[in-house]
């Protein structure tokens, strides 16, 4: 089913999710005076940064989403993007780079990027239109004139390559995929997804910068404490999986006995993102060899 899921399975997860109706338009919402949200559709996210050097957007949405995106972006700065980032490299979050990133200096963890590279067969002739391709290993930071952005990486959470935006002066998180809000969260296991790591990652950040509202990958703008109920959540799952598998349950028994209707806020969309599947993705995890 994997093309990797970077192209098909979430391009199919986020168009099942408005089942036969076409996907609504891209629409705006303002976080503070000098941060934007772009909700397209069921894809990941975008998070607008007005810097002192331009418009620094986080992620691109998919390719058929990104002209919209791109004229929503032009509203809020008509300035050249000052910075494109990516929080990683699956499709409803990439797929709009060659429209969004043309011109413009695209930051990518090295493994987000080499993952992008694998699953992507255009994706040397997308990078190609940056002006350039930063990529960077650690924690690091963009300048923007008095302006700057802070790019966390986790060594693995939802995948290998995930980068957590922190935007410090104006108080704003955009977790990427890092943060699923009241939505079954995709587990990349494929790509090296921990959910221990994930929940740590979560706790540490949401204690480093509390009170910070915090844009989700997927779900409504939240702050910092409703991001550490989702690592409650990973937790829980994690454990109930453990459980299963420390008493010889098979994968299909685990995802029958788990159970995790505590999480009451967190509902199954469609087919693909559901508890069962999360349960199913973490015995996975667990016992991958």
């Amino acid at each position: 089913m994997k093309l990797q899921l970077s192209t098909l399975v979430l391009a199919t997860f986020a168009v099942s999710a408005w089942a036969a109706d076409a996907p609504p338009a891209p629409r705006l919402e303002q976080v503070t005076p000098r941060v934007s949200v772009i909700v397209a559709g069921f894809n990941g996210a975008i998070t607008v940064f007005k810097s002192e050097s331009g418009p620094v957007i986080v992620d691109s949405a998919d390719a058929a989403s990104a002209p919209q995106v791109q004229a929503l972006i032009r509203t809020i700065d008509p300035r050249p993007p000052a910075a494109v980032i990516l929080t990683h490299y699956h499709g409803d979050h990439a797929g709009g780079l060659a429209t969004l990133a043309a011109g413009a200096p695209l930051y990518a963890q090295q493994d987000c990027l080499a993952s992008y590279r694998k699953r992507e067969k255009n994706a040397e002739e997308v990078l190609a239109k940056a002006a350039r391709v930063v990529p960077y290993s650690t924690d690091t930071e963009i300048k923007l004139g008095a302006d700057v952005v802070r790019l966390v990486h986790p060594p693995h959470a939802h995948t290998s390559g995930d980068t957590v935006v922190v935007i410090e002066k104006e108080k704003v998180i955009a977790a990427g995929d890092v943060f699923f809000n009241g939505v079954p969260p995709y587990i990349d296991v494929a790509d090296g997804a921990d959910t221990a790591m994930w929940a740590d990652t979560i706790d540490r950040l949401a204690t480093q910068y509390a009170g910070f509202k915090v844009v989700p990958g997927h779900g409504p703008l939240s702050e910092t404490e409703g991001w550490r109920q989702f690592a409650v959540y990973l937790r829980a799952l994690r454990q109930g999986v453990a459980e299963a598998i420390k008493l010889g349950q098979t994968r299909e028994q685990a995802q029958a006995s788990v159970r995790l209707d505590q999480f009451v806020s967190i509902k199954d969309v469609g087919d693909f993102l559901t508890k069962k599947a999360n349960v199913g993705w973490v015995y996975d995890e667990l016992t991958k060899k």
